[in-house]
């Protein structure tokens, strides 16, 4: 299976599928498929996952690795990993760290966001209201409390 804008540079049998949805239903719909989907999508859709084999030689796949703490794991290991968000994330590398229930593919997600908001430029302007939007979306990131409740909603 191949995401439809590489279908002509694969064997003709090659299946095309678009999007996440699409290929969540060429696995599905298609016995023995091998097909590339991100993880969370793959686990609401109940797809089963292949087992990696992280640095310390274990085979685990990222939902085991995720129920037993691997992701942390790989995050401790990272030299990089600043402590706070305002700082440098340029050295973070969570790919194939050590620990024997790491995953070997960790990503991290990254938000952008202007430092200092003293001196809008005219493209940056936001009214108070956004900013205190804004303000509050950023800190319940790192907020234990809200992070539990969207793990209980979500």
């Amino acid at each position: 299976m191949v995401g439809k804008e590489l279908g002509d540079k694969w064997p003709a049998d090659t299946m095309e599928c678009e999007g996440s949805g699409g290929m969540t239903d060429c696995i599905r719909d298609n016995p023995g498929t091998i097909g590339y989907i991100d993880a969370g999508h793959g686990h609401s859709q109940n797809l089963i996952e292949i087992e990696l084999q992280n640095k310390n030689g274990n085979y685990i796949s990222s939902l085991q690795s995720d129920e037993l703490g691997g992701i942390g794991y790989a995050a401790e290991a990272s030299k990089g990993l600043p402590s706070s968000p305002m700082d440098d994330f340029s050295k973070v590398d969570l790919l194939n760290q050590e620990g024997d229930d790491t995953w070997p593919i960790v990503a991290m997600s990254y938000i952008y966001v202007k430092k200092d908001w003293t001196t809008p430029r005219k493209h940056d302007m936001m009214d108070h209201w956004q900013q205190e939007l804004l303000f509050a979306f950023l800190q319940a990131l790192y907020t234990p409390s809200y992070i539990d409740e969207c793990k209980e909603l979500f």
